[in-house]
């Protein structure tokens, strides 16, 4: 289903927050940025969207938007590389600018992430391996 205009831009502006400052902008917020006098505006944007399938929300949870990928295409992170990890051994980090895309349904919402490489046969039983 289509969007908005309106909706459009209440998505791009949810986007950008999550891609900023890694959680959702509150009902405020969102209210605050599109000089909205009522909560209720935004509530009923954000129910439009849901039921158009762009949105994901958690009730009664305060910042629990999540940003449904189009149907087909399934999002992805690219996440720091920080090092090599021998399985069952200390981290040894390393410095690089190599990333690697990770699938945004294994991410926490919250929180920072990052990528450790295995080295070893230890862990297959946990479906690590390298």
């Amino acid at each position: 289903m289509p969007v908005t205009r309106r909706q459009r831009e209440i998505l791009d502006y949810i986007s950008k927050h999550l891609e900023e400052k890694g959680y959702a902008p509150s009902f405020e917020e969102i209210a605050r940025q599109f000089g909205f006098q009522s909560l209720a505006t935004v509530h009923e944007h954000l129910t439009n969207l849901e039921r158009k399938g762009y949105i994901r929300r958690t009730h009664n949870e305060s910042r629990a938007i999540e940003i449904v990928p189009p149907k087909g295409q399934t999002g992805a992170t690219e996440l720091p590389l920080l090092g090599l990890v021998a399985a069952g051994t200390p981290i040894e980090a390393v410095t690089g600018d190599e990333t690697i895309a990770v699938p945004d349904e294994l991410l926490p919402r919250r929180g920072r992430s990052y990528v450790l490489k295995v080295r070893g046969d230890s862990m297959i039983d946990e479906h690590i391996k390298d």
